[in-house]
Formats: structure tokens, C-alpha cells, sequence
């Protein structure tokens, strides 16, 4: 599990802030697939406009949760996303494309990374002024480890809410950003989750896509409440390994859980015995 600090467009992120939008598209001309990062996890946004006075370091002005990536043409990544790409128009689009690209024809495709949950900081982010900087010659990415991650999101609740931003989402508040905090820590403690998975187990869980996962684990947040997927392909044999991972990850977070089995139906014999221990089952 690793977050992405990322160099943005400018323009697309002053298009994003001045329009306070939660949900974006944010597209890149290389097409080269990062390594282990899943849906849930965080991509932070480097704006180059702000630098450390000191280092000249680029700063982080906010963050978004990954949904999906996808690669289309760049018509069809307007036509999929229309403003959500970050420029009112086609036309302003396509000449940032160029621009990134540095060529005279629009690439055959583009990343999109769809962003759900972006919040916009009240003061830019220096990584040096947290440990790791970011490197002065960055042109694309750097990954953040898990801690690293949270380091910015507790700086990021004593800065609070880019006010601008907020007049747009008065429901943002950085106790969001805290419960975030508190959902970078649960994927740290599922990603710690060792066990061996079946090929069942994984064909459950891939049932839904919707879910934030971390390897063959998913969840759901609901308000303050997050929901925990665990795919069981033998109710029999998995017994104790299931209760086994409720227990690392109940006595690893502060975060309140409930614990739901995706199983087979051939499973309804074990149904009470998991309801002893307040386990709600899926049936696929």
C-alpha cells in the first residue's frame, strides 16, 4: 500500500479549487501503471507554483482518494469527463495535453485517474519540513509510505480547509481529514494481513469492484463507520483465519468496524456460528 505525491497542471488545479470540485479526473500523458496502488488509497497534488523559500522544494496543496484509472484517447477522456479534466472547454484541454506531451500530435491515450474526496489545503505542504522531502528535480510522481502519508494528513488538520474551497463544501471540515488519518492506519494494518489467499477468495472479492481493497481485503466507509469485506471461499476450513483477522485489525485501529463474510451459499450451514461473533454474511 503506498500513497502518490504527484505534480499536477496548474491551471487544472486553480480550475479545480476556484471551482471547488470534490470528484476529478486527473489525467496524465504517461500511461505507465503504478506499483501498488489500489483504489482507497491517496494521491496528494504538487502544485510547482509553490515552493519552499529556502530548498525550492514544490509544495502539496491538497489530496483525493483513488477511484479507477483508465486509458482512452484524449476526445474520448473530454467526452467521459468534460470538466472534471480541470478546463472549461475541448479546445483548453487538448492544447494542456500538447503542452505536457511536448510534441505537435496528442498522444494515442492518456491516463485518467478518477479522484473522489479532494480537499484542498489552507496552507501548501512541504514533505522536507516532515522528514522526506520531495525531490527538487521531480517531473512526474514519488510514493509515500504509509506513515509518511498520515505525517501529511495530521499537518494537513492543523492547517485546515482551504477557505475558498470550503465556501463551495461547507460540509468539509478537517475532521474529515482526521478520519482519513484513521483510514490511512486501517489499510497499513490490512496490508499487514498475511495469509494464503485461494483463487475463490480473490474471485469473491473482485465481485466488487466498488469497494476500496488492499490486496484481497476491501472496505466501505460509511460516515464514521467503516465497513470490512473478507472473502471466505471455505466456511470450514477459513473459520479461525477470519476470526483471526478481525482480531488484528479491531486491536490495530481506533476506527469503528463491523465486519461483513462475502461466501459462497454453500456457507448457510455456518451462518449462526458466525453470527455468535456478530459477523454479517454476503451471499454471492
Amino acid at each position: 500500500m503506498s500513497s502518490i505525491a504527484y505534480i499536477a497542471d496548474e491551471n487544472m488545479l486553480d480550475y479545480h479549487r476556484m471551482h471547488g470540485s470534490t470528484s476529478i479526473n486527473f489525467w496524465r500523458v504517461g500511461i505507465r501503471n503504478f506499483e501498488n496502488f489500489e483504489p482507497g488509497d491517496f494521491l496528494f497534488l504538487i502544485d510547482g507554483k509553490y515552493r519552499h523559500p529556502q530548498t525550492r522544494e514544490k509544495g502539496i496543496v491538497g489530496y483525493g482518494v483513488f477511484k479507477q484509472m483508465r486509458e482512452m484517447s484524449v476526445k474520448r477522456t473530454w467526452n467521459q469527463y468534460k470538466n472534471d479534466n480541470g478546463f472549461k472547454n475541448y479546445e483548453r484541454f487538448k492544447e494542456a495535453v500538447l503542452e505536457l506531451s511536448k510534441t505537435d500530435e496528442l498522444p494515442e491515450k492518456i491516463q485518467s485517474i478518477e479522484l473522489s474526496n479532494v480537499i484542498y489545503f489552507n496552507e501548501t505542504i512541504f514533505m522536507g519540513e516532515l522528514g522526506q522531502s520531495i525531490n527538487i528535480n521531480l517531473e512526474s510522481f514519488q510514493y509515500l509510505s504509509g506513515e509518511d502519508t498520515r505525517k501529511v494528513l495530521r499537518k494537513a488538520s492543523h492547517y485546515g480547509i482551504d477557505p475558498w474551497f470550503q465556501v463551495y463544501n461547507p460540509q468539509v471540515n478537517k475532521e474529515k481529514i482526521i478520519h482519513d488519518i484513521e483510514i490511512s492506519r486501517l489499510r497499513t494494518v490490512l496490508e499487514g494481513v498475511t495469509t494464503d489467499w485461494t483463487q475463490d477468495q480473490t474471485r469473491l472479492i473482485n465481485q466488487y469492484p466498488a469497494l476500496s481493497r488492499v490486496g484481497n481485503l476491501a472496505y466501505l466507509v460509511k460516515g464514521d463507520l467503516v465497513e470490512v469485506f473478507i472473502p471466505v471461499s471455505s466456511a470450514k476450513n477459513q473459520f479461525y483465519t477470519v476470526l483471526g483477522i478481525i482480531y488484528k485489525i479491531k486491536t490495530e485501529i481506533q476506527t469503528k468496524t463491523q465486519f461483513t463474510l462475502v461466501v459462497r451459499e454453500n456457507a448457510r450451514p455456518y451462518e449462526e456460528e458466525f453470527k455468535k461473533f456478530n459477523l454479517k454474511l454476503l451471499y454471492t
